[in-house]
């Protein structure tokens, strides 16, 4: 997907990017999603100390599982959804 010029010249603030996981027992056996997480250590190791980029996380099973990652907690806050066919945040 690529954004018109005239987005383009709006002011840009830090990047963001919401993360969907896979965490069904299928996905931890069979290795995709130790994969996965590995793959976002190193990627998130290789931002400079000061980026400014923001994450959101998801995850999912047999319901979906939304994080509150707020820097200000001891540890993150887990939302589950369990009701799939009419989610409501």
């Amino acid at each position: 997907w690529v954004v018109s010029g005239s987005y383009m010249m709006k002011a840009k603030g830090p990047l963001s990017y919401v993360i969907v996981l896979d965490v069904s027992t299928q996905s931890m056996s069979s290795g995709l999603l130790q994969a996965a997480i590995f793959t976002l250590n190193y990627w998130i190791d290789t931002l400079p100390a000061d980026d400014p980029t923001k994450f959101g996380l998801i995850t999912y099973d047999d319901s979906v599982h939304f994080y509150d990652l707020h820097a200000d907690q001891k540890q993150p806050k887990m939302y589950v959804i369990g009701e799939l066919d009419d989610m409501y945040l």
